[in-house]
């Protein structure tokens, strides 16, 4: 049984601050690419993509004080 799952990654608001970007990006880095600035604020908007997550990865958000939610489609970080 894999211990993986792939998952539409979601946030809560549909713009994202750019430190939370660059958390993200760190824990997803394939994901840099889906974000794209808003006007030259260090706000981004987001283009839901799929990625994989384990537990480490669910640590690691967690860690990061992120709040996730996970059903049988998406993973969303609040």
């Amino acid at each position: 049984m894999s211990k993986e799952l792939k998952r539409v990654l979601e946030f809560e608001k549909g713009i994202i601050e750019g430190d939370v970007v660059r958390e993200i990006s760190e824990v997803f880095p394939c994901l840099y690419k889906n974000f794209s600035q808003r006007k030259s604020y260090d706000e981004y908007y987001y283009t839901e993509t799929s990625v994989v997550i384990d537990v480490e990865v669910i640590k690691e958000l967690n860690s990061l004080g992120y709040t996730i939610s996970i059903d049988s489609e998406y993973i969303k970080i609040i």
